[in-house]
């Protein structure tokens, strides 16, 4: 959920003063896009994982404070607390589909399994927890730490109401309520693939990113309940977008867009994502915070940019942070120096390490294939059309019927993966230094979620079905069906081979 902030209630004299600053900030990152030498001579990818922990009967297990106390810097908390994050230490993009990087999610879910287990819980990393229901979020929900407050507030005050969920899944059952907290987002959990790119090639990979995201969501999908219903494949993706939805059904109707978005158009510059964010969005949490952004200097000094010390501009990054796209820019200093990436938020967490890796080797190879391919694949492909295919995906998941450049009308995403996108993500993986072997190991795994037209979304659906077909009423089956999935994630075998209860 971002930066820790100071405030959690702001004053309209801090927005107005807010609002005076990011601008600043933004015409300094335009300046440095143009002038400033950023890292990118060795690009890295990062990974970012958000897991879920329940109690001995899958009921979800607010503790995320005592299990963190267990572990080391790269676990945090997140909004509510039965959620924590872990954060990948960044790697070579050579190592995005290798089994190095799989050893390291592996020992860092491990990690999380342990200090679970010495708090009496269990951890599961899964899109939305099937056993979570309203009667959890009330109280002492949230995570400690006043950004979690400060959102809340913010979010409620910018829409000046409550918030309505409404979503309706496949064979009719129907999620609709009208909420006055943030809590229900606190359900999605996912997984962020982040790859450093120069300025020079941010717009491309960013309109890649955009072109690929559909197809992530539905060979990935898995998250199909919520509160005890059946709903979209990836019904995080609706979920969030309503949470995070400041407009009123007034300013929705004329066409206002949301803060929690796809996106509008593709892109020519880094610094059209920032300008959008700051001409569309009034800043949310318009915290003024007085801290130097570099070792020498205010937030938007230039002078120290070649230097080793360029300016964070930690306002513009703040407010970026509270426009939630999808596929999210970013700009970070690291010892000094500038870099930007392109953040990727599509993917639900889970079901396992093997298929996170399958995961990360069909987005980072298909990446890499794309971005070298001329002319670029989404040119004459409309931005609205992308759009589409990634609402469809959320929607119908490993069923889904998506539009790909250069085809006619849609297709199975079945057949486009098998047929035609899995050559171009092998290619991409092996021109980026991932041996051929590794890259038919972990594409060998969306090949048969695709052969078998099965993933995450599609077990969690098909145990429920089987456990009520066995007399389990609703409840009791996704309670089992929770206990099975995190029995079967303990074998680290991904769930295209996962067994169905019988």
């Amino acid at each position: 959920m971002g930066a820790e902030v100071e405030k959690t209630e702001y004053s309209s004299a801090d927005r107005v003063r807010f609002r005076e600053e990011v601008n600043h900030e933004l015409e300094t990152f335009t300046w440095l896009l143009a002038h400033a030498e950023f890292d990118s001579t060795f690009p890295k990818i990062g990974i970012e994982m958000e897991l879920n922990l329940v109690d001995a009967d899958m009921q979800p297990s607010l503790n995320n404070e005592a299990v963190l106390g267990h572990l080391g810097e790269h676990f945090q908390s997140e909004l509510a607390r039965f959620n924590i994050e872990v954060n990948v230490e960044p790697r070579p993009v050579a190592t995005g589909a290798s089994p190095s990087l799989e050893h390291v999610v592996l020992h860092h879910l491990q990690e999380a399994h342990d200090a679970a287990d010495a708090e009496g819980c269990r951890m599961v990393p899964i899109g939305i927890l099937p056993t979570l229901r309203e009667e959890h979020l009330v109280g002492e929900w949230i995570s400690a730490g006043s950004r979690y407050r400060a959102l809340e507030n913010a979010l409620l005050k910018e829409r000046g109401e409550g918030a309505t969920i409404d979503i309706t899944g496949p064979t009719g059952e129907r999620v609709k309520q009208y909420t006055e907290t943030i809590a229900p987002g606190a359900a999605a959990t996912s997984l962020q693939l982040h790859r450093q790119v120069s300025p020079e090639r941010f717009a491309t990979f960013w309109n890649a990113a955009q072109l690929v995201a559909a197809v992530q969501v539905a060979v990935g999908a898995n998250s199909p309940f919520l509160f005890g219903k059946r709903l979209w494949a990836e019904t995080r993706i609706p979920l969030f977008e309503q949470m995070m939805d400041t407009r009123t059904p007034e300013l929705r109707n004329q066409g206002v867009k949301s803060r929690a978005l796809f996106g509008r158009d593709w892109i020519a510059t880094p610094a059209d994502l920032f300008r959008e964010n700051i001409g569309s969005y009034p800043g949310l949490l318009p915290e003024l915070f007085e801290l130097p952004s570099t070792e020498g200097g205010p937030s938007s000094d230039r002078s120290g940019a070649g230097k080793g010390r360029a300016p964070k501009l930690p306002r513009l990054m703040l407010h970026n942070g509270t426009v939630w796209r999808w596929n999210r820019g970013i700009y970070d200093v690291v010892d000094g120096v500038p870099h930007l990436r392109v953040e990727n938020r599509v993917l639900p967490a889970g079901p396992t390490a093997a298929d996170t890796m399958a995961n990360c080797a069909l987005y980072y190879g298909l990446l890499r294939t794309l971005v070298d391919t001329t002319p670029e694949p989404w040119l004459g492909f409309s931005h609205a059309e992308a759009e589409r295919n990634f609402y469809a995906a959320a929607e119908h998941g490993i069923e889904a019927e998506l539009a790909w450049p250069g085809t006619t009308g849609t297709m199975p995403v079945t057949e486009l993966v098998a047929e035609h996108l899995l050559p171009l993500a092998h290619a991409g993986l092996v021109s980026g230094g991932t041996t051929s072997e590794d890259a038919d190991t972990y594409l060998g795994t969306v090949r048969r979620r695709c052969e078998k037209r099965t993933n995450g979304a599609t077990w969690q659906v098909q145990a429920v079905e089987r456990l009520e077909a066995r007399g389990l009423d609703r409840d009791a089956a996704l309670t089992e069906m929770t206990r099975l999935y995190w029995e079967a994630n303990a074998t680290h075998q991904p769930v295209d081979q996962w067994e169905l209860p019988a």
